[in-house]
């Protein structure tokens, strides 16, 4: 059986990061909230986990408001209580990028999030994302959100593509040369 939570919090983390999606006003207000509460629900316990989403939070972040219908965030909060708990640290993850996403000093994380293939040969200061690819979780997506959380300015220089060609030679090819040369330019790699 498919994790409903993984699928809409993959999809949604996809489009933060590729800047096709941003929470409205009063979404993100409600996230932010949210992410204040699950540092406190559960307590320490809930804190060393990185935080607990009660269900009374997530209820209070859905009650009733004109624009939740056009809420993306809506059907990912229906849907946690049911999902696996790696499911579940993505959303956590994602508030916590969207809680301090308002910082006015940085460009928007489309900006400062490069996959493969796309080049980087900017002069910002930049992070590579090295180590598994192929056969792990897609822990790279997690590291960006955490890397916002914490304000980080960083370009962030992922290898993972979204849909990497299997069985094409000339692909292969480019993806070894596209990581060779972003581990170079890179200021700081990451495993």
């Amino acid at each position: 059986m498919t994790d409903e939570l993984q699928r809409l919090a993959d999809d949604l983390t996809a489009d933060y990061l590729h800047g096709r999606w941003r929470p409205e006003a009063a979404e993100e207000h409600r996230a932010r909230i949210l992410f204040a509460q699950a540092g406190v629900d559960g307590g320490l316990d809930g804190l060393a986990a990185g935080g607990i989403l009660a269900a009374t939070s997530i209820e209070q972040m859905l009650r009733p408001h004109p624009e939740l219908g056009s809420w993306r965030l809506a059907p990912v909060l229906r849907a946690y209580p049911g999902g696996s708990p790696e499911a579940q640290a993505l959303v956590r993850d994602l508030l916590d990028a969207i809680a301090v996403d308002g910082f006015p000093l940085l460009p928007p994380r489309a900006l400062r999030y490069i996959e493969a293939p796309a080049h980087y040969d900017g002069e910002a200061a930049s992070l590579f994302l090295a180590g598994g690819i192929t056969g792990c979780p897609d822990w790279q997506r997690r590291a960006v959100l955490q890397l916002d959380a914490i304000g980080s300015p960083a370009v962030v220089l992922n290898p993972r593509r979204a849909a990497f060609p299997v069985g094409q030679a000339q692909a292969a090819r480019e993806q070894t040369v596209w990581e060779y040369e972003h581990l170079c330019i890179a200021d700081v790699i990451l495993f």
